[in-house]
């Protein structure tokens, strides 16, 4: 397990980004509003009550609703750092039969042991059962603690969270038979956090460009080597795109904020690329421009 911890890490600092997750608070039950305080309260007031009531009124799980004894496996994990989050689940991880030996299940079983199997290794520790879930203590290395407080989510899914410097990393085990296990091995969790992520970092790297106003990227030491350049076409023709600078630019040009396959592509041209495409009206277009200049030009110009 801990090994692909560290592979989603280094793939989120490939990103410059830190890969952990954040412990999210177990919701409660919210208490009921009586009569005359609904009545008290304004029209706009009220639909808005009515709304953090509806996300407040699932109660929490009880853990005496939860028989312990079984097989838990890993179905999730989320990673926080920076306030920046990434989880993953066992499609993620390419698991799609329980018996792979990288499975990561922990086997509860009366008496207070449990057997917690990872990379194919098996150790023993013990547990105890809590107020609010469970405490496994031990040798607990895979799960990188030596004493790890589990809560329960739902009635088949329990979590523990891991700090470290500010950073977390949340994992959830479900219970063997339940549903969410071959959710996860369906469903890939990276995909769209990583997709969100690399969304909020376009942004943050977005320059917009028209045919008046040249976009000017600036690069430092600190900062990502790559930057965005966004621009509409204000109506239908074949446009050039240029740069400026003195070092090598690449460019490539996308259609869509998933870059999932690039119009065109430059090539690395010192001094600057260029890079012509016919666009409808409207059309956004969206340029990825990478640079070992510390400053970047970008112009537009309609054939």
């Amino acid at each position: 397990m801990r090994k692909y911890i560290c592979a989603m890490i280094a793939a989120a600092m490939a990103i410059s980004m830190a890969a952990c997750s954040k412990n999210d608070d177990t919701s409660t039950a919210a208490p009921e509003e009586s009569t005359a305080q609904s009545e008290s309260v304004s029209e706009s007031a009220a639909g808005e009550e009515t709304s953090a009531e509806a996300e407040t009124t699932a109660e929490a799980v009880s853990t005496s609703d939860i028989s312990y004894i079984g097989k838990w496996y890993f179905v999730k994990m989320d990673m926080t750092a920076e306030n920046m989050t990434l989880s993953m689940s066992l499609k993620d991880m390419e698991v799609t039969d329980l018996s792979d030996e990288t499975v990561f299940v922990m086997d509860i079983a009366e008496g207070g042991k449990v057997n917690i199997t990872s990379d194919g290794d098996t150790v023993e520790a013990d547990w105890t059962q809590t107020d609010s879930g469970i405490t496994i203590t031990g040798d607990t290395e895979a799960l990188g603690a030596d004493t790890l407080d589990f809560t329960p989510e739902d009635t088949d899914l329990i979590k523990t969270v891991i700090s470290e410097d500010g950073d977390t990393i949340a994992m959830y085990f479900a219970k063997e038979g339940s549903s969410k296990i071959d959710d996860s091995m369906n469903t890939s969790l990276l995909e769209q956090t990583l997709g969100a992520i690399m969304g909020d970092m376009i942004d943050e790297n977005m320059e917009e460009l028209t045919l008046d106003a040249p976009a000017v990227l600036t690069y430092t030491e600190e900062d990502t080597d790559v930057k965005f350049v966004r621009f509409t076409a204000p109506e239908a023709g074949t446009y050039t795109f240029r740069s400026e600078s003195d070092g090598h630019d690449t460019a490539a040009i996308y259609d869509t904020v998933s870059f999932a396959e690039a119009l065109d592509i430059s090539e690395n041209t010192e001094g600057g690329f260029e890079l012509s495409l016919t666009l409808e009206a409207d059309q956004p277009v969206y340029i990825e421009v990478t640079s070992d200049s510390s400053e970047v030009t970008v112009t537009a110009e309609k054939n």
